[in-house]
């Protein structure tokens, strides 16, 4: 193929068709198009896994504080049970009853059975949070890549798409080119022959006269 700055050097030169320039200039215009489609959708995958890494880290941290949040509440109330206990003790001993008796034993018991068996409950909802918050991170995240694959997926073939534009530009130049090479030879060539031959010097009135 041709080299594109000879074609249209050549096409210049020649004076070929307009129609073989606007090919070339078009096929050049498509190509920058596709250039900057595919900057744009470079940019916009950054900006996509950029979001979905923060929405990913934050999820984390948010997960972090709901787990935390569960161990403190967890901890309050296993102390509201110690004081719940401390103050059934001191009715149970007020009241005249003896600290070691059956029942009020069984009261202690239940009562700091109640707060641990909630303060579990707390741990574990909060854990639980955790989890769906990290579930919800990681579920942007991967959205992200396939935002940020899909803006590149689209990038390229519109890089693609205008670098072929540009090629069928020159080929159909090019064509045009050798084309218009072989007219303009075949015409000198017709010209050139009707030169040389010396009948063609004589006209038909010449040859009906006597000279």
């Amino acid at each position: 193929m041709c080299e594109p700055t000879t074609i249209m050097l050549g096409l210049a030169a020649a004076g070929a068709a307009p129609s073989a320039v606007t090919a070339i200039n078009q096929g050049k215009a498509a190509e920058s198009e596709g250039n900057r489609v595919a900057a744009v959708s470079e940019n916009q995958a950054q900006q996509s896994i950029a979001i979905g890494n923060y929405q990913k880290a934050q999820a984390e941290a948010d997960a972090d504080t709901a787990r935390g949040e569960a161990a403190l509440q967890a901890e309050q109330i296993r102390k509201a049970g110690q004081r719940q206990r401390s103050a059934a003790i001191a009715a149970t001993a007020g009241s005249g009853t003896s600290v070691s008796d059956g029942t009020a034993e069984l009261i202690n018991y239940e009562i700091m059975q109640g707060a641990e068996k909630d303060a579990l409950t707390t741990i574990l909802s909060g854990n639980t949070r955790a989890r769906q918050i990290i579930v919800q991170g990681q579920g942007a995240s991967l959205s992200a890549d396939t935002a940020a694959a899909n803006s590149r997926a689209y990038g390229t073939s519109a890089q693609i798409s205008g670098q072929n534009a540009k090629k069928a530009g020159y080929t159909s130049a090019a064509t045009s080119a050798l084309k218009f090479g072989a007219q303009a030879a075949g015409g000198w060539s017709s010209t050139a022959s009707k030169a040389s031959n010396p009948m063609n010097r004589y006209t038909t009135g010449n040859l009906g006269s006597g000279d």
